[in-house]
């Protein structure tokens, strides 16, 4: 529910642009996806071997992100006006260096988070073994280090580098939150549904949202990670943390809203053509404008997307979203 919920924010933030709406959306949107990764992360991955975690985010992750190239590259060749052969190969070199460009920025940035946090992670077990470590101690702690130190490079150097390597290790501070998260109370059936989790989600939302707002009214500049901007990185950062952590608590005491949940099991085509295509036809071609005219264009891109995610999540070209089993 909470990645669908995400899912949801992050095209609305899109198709809203220069709205004041999307101020509010950029403080937490992506952070929160980063988040969810990191909750997801398997405790045991580190009986993985280096190369098949690598092959299975090659599959889930970079597979897509080629796969949907295909449409993505013609689209940004489209948009970028030159429309001749050296326009193109510009266009195509742009996309396999990956320097945030287009929307595909997100997959390389978080395959480069998930295979850093592992090699930490496997690295903290195999310390570990030779004496008394805490793997997750160790784990947390070297992966916020990497994270603030990126951080501050953003912050002051800010020169993106091939596949957003630099947005990887900021984002790694994201991913350690949702890790952290694993071992509080938040996942035993007691806490579940409760009033008690719904309150100190709320209250921590509210929190992480001052602080984001307080952030873009010092610098007026929103937590945009796309363009490496922090807003005051340390309060732009800590608002972004707190909205996640009060939305993880949130969702965990609602009931499931089976819509929602359903957006959220097909992502990836939702992600991948909503802004290069959808919002290009909607905005360019049938012209729509205004608040209700683009909410209605948002709700019909995620319509039409999540349809197309289920239909090949279902097929024999279920890898083409990155699926490794057929999705029901």
């Amino acid at each position: 529910m909470l990645r669908g919920a995400a899912i949801i924010l992050i095209v609305i933030g899109h198709f809203f642009q220069g709205y004041s709406l999307t101020c509010y959306i950029y403080i937490f949107h992506v952070p929160l996806f980063f988040v969810i990764s990191g909750l997801c992360y398997n405790n045991n991955n580190y009986e993985y071997e280096i190369k098949d975690f690598l092959f299975k985010k090659l599959k889930t992750l970079i597979i897509p992100y080629f796969s949907f190239g295909v449409i993505i590259v013609p689209m940004a060749f489209i948009l970028e006006n030159d429309l001749s052969i050296l326009g193109f190969i510009k266009v195509l070199a742009w996309y396999f260096i990956q320097r945030r460009y287009t929307t595909m920025w997100f997959l390389t940035t978080l395959f480069g988070v998930e295979i850093t946090f592992f090699l930490i992670h496997k690295a903290s077990f195999a310390c570990k073994l030779r004496g008394h470590w805490n793997v997750k101690l160790m784990t947390v702690f070297v992966s916020m280090v990497l994270s603030v130190i990126f951080i501050a490079y953003e912050s002051f150097i800010n020169i993106s580098m091939p596949w957003n390597i630099d947005l990887s290790m900021v984002c790694l501070g994201f991913y350690c939150v949702g890790y952290m998260l694993q071992s509080s109370e938040t996942y035993t059936t007691e806490y579940l549904n409760t009033s008690r989790y719904l309150f100190v989600g709320i209250i921590t939302f509210i929190l992480g949202m001052w602080l984001g707002i307080y952030s873009l009214n010092m610098t007026s500049k929103r937590l945009d990670l796309f363009y490496g901007q922090m807003g005051m990185p340390v309060i732009g950062i800590l608002g972004a943390v707190f909205c996640c952590i009060g939305l993880v608590y949130v969702f965990c005491s609602l009931h499931r809203i089976r819509f929602i949940e359903n957006i959220g099991y097909h992502t990836m085509t939702i992600f991948a053509l909503h802004q290069m295509l959808f919002k290009q036809l909607f905005l360019r071609v049938f012209q729509f404008h205004g608040g209700i005219m683009l909410l209605v264009a948002s709700i019909i891109t995620i319509t039409i997307c999540f349809y197309i995610d289920v239909w090949v999540s279902k097929s024999s070209f279920k890898w083409l979203v990155g699926r490794e089993e057929k999705c029901l």
